[in-house]
């Protein structure tokens, strides 16, 4: 018996086995296929052995043998409407455990503020409030190490340090300028006059050539005064000063002193010391510049040790080499027209 194709009205598979429902989507087979006519049978061609029953439900398909192709069937007419079918075996679909996210709270929508209402006219608008922003606090200060107290410490120390030697050097500077408010230059020798020393010109005359009123100390003022010589070339320090000092020889010297360390501005010196009725004197001699010079220091009785050093503000500046020039010598007197 050969086996009639069969074909589903519903998707249009086709199979060679009687089966009870479509093996392609499950529709019920419910018309028979009909016996094929002899003369749609090839002659030549040897009735397919029987197929063992199927089981309805198992589709059994067979392998392709290699045997020479068979006439396709002849199209069959459109089987009869099928009944209704039964519903599709339910599809076991997994479980899928779906992750629940917490739902967000979402803002309250904000109304938008409604626009104050217009002023009537003619009158200026109101002012509007300024809106002052919350103070944002700030973050707690972070806690500093033991380096930045270092530092900072050393930071005061060395601007006090700085400061107290910058007030230390203006406090020097206007010390010296108070002292020195005026200075003498002469053709002999430069020297500058402190607070408290006053020049008396009155007195320069003569070999005089300065002059000056100290300091009063024990109800008398300081004297010192510069005396220039002419000296002759080849003159010694020695024969100079005992010319100089020839007055004085009645006086008891306390102190003779030529050498030594003994200069004055440079140049060697003698000093001479003694005690009369002006008090304590005190004298320095030497040669510069081709002239002798002699400078006397004068202070009330056993005050010299004392107020040498207020004489010193003044020999500090002497300059004896400044505006030195050589001695002029007079001129010849005009000789008698009639000698």
């Amino acid at each position: 018996m050969e086996l009639i194709p069969l074909k589903c009205p519903r998707c249009g598979h086709e199979t060679v086995v009687e089966v009870k429902f479509c093996p392609s989507c499950g529709l019920e087979m419910a018309a028979q296929a009909e016996p094929a006519t002899p003369a749609e049978q090839t002659p030549a061609e040897a009735p397919p052995a029987a197929t063992p029953p199927v089981e309805p439900g198992i589709v059994t398909i067979p392998l392709a043998i290699d045997q020479p192709a068979a006439a396709a069937p002849p199209p069959m007419a459109p089987p009869p409407a099928p009944a209704i079918p039964p519903p599709a075996p339910p599809v076991i679909i997994p479980t899928v455990v779906p992750v629940v996210t917490p739902p967000v709270a979402a803002a309250p929508p904000v109304a938008p503020a409604a626009p104050p209402p217009a002023p009537p006219v003619g009158q200026p608008l109101p002012l509007q409030p300024t809106v002052v922003p919350a103070a944002i606090s700030a973050p707690p200060p972070k806690k500093r190490g033991k380096a930045w107290l270092w530092a900072c410490g050393c930071g005061c120390l060395a601007a006090l340090v700085i400061g107290g030697l910058i007030g230390y050097l203006a406090w020097k500077g206007y010390k010296i300028a108070e002292k020195a408010i005026s200075t003498v230059t002469t053709d002999y020798f430069e020297v500058s006059i402190p607070t408290g020393w006053t020049r008396e010109t009155s007195k320069e005359t003569g070999s005089t050539k300065l002059f000056l009123r100290g300091p009063e100390v024990n109800g008398q003022k300081l004297v010192m005064g510069v005396d220039i010589y002419d000296v002759d070339s080849g003159t010694t320090l020695t024969e100079f000063s005992d010319h100089a000092l020839a007055n004085y020889r009645d006086r008891t010297w306390t102190e003779d002193k030529q050498g030594d360390g003994v200069a004055l501005c440079g140049e060697e010196a003698r000093r001479v010391a003694f005690t009369d009725q002006d008090g304590d004197n005190l004298f320095y001699l030497c040669l510069a510049n081709g002239r002798g010079y002699v400078l006397t220091l004068i202070s009330p009785k056993d005050t010299m040790s004392q107020e040498e050093k207020t004489f010193d503000e003044v020999l500090q500046t002497f300059d004896l080499h400044k505006k030195a020039q050589p001695a002029t010598t007079a001129e010849p007197a005009a000789k008698d027209e009639k000698g």
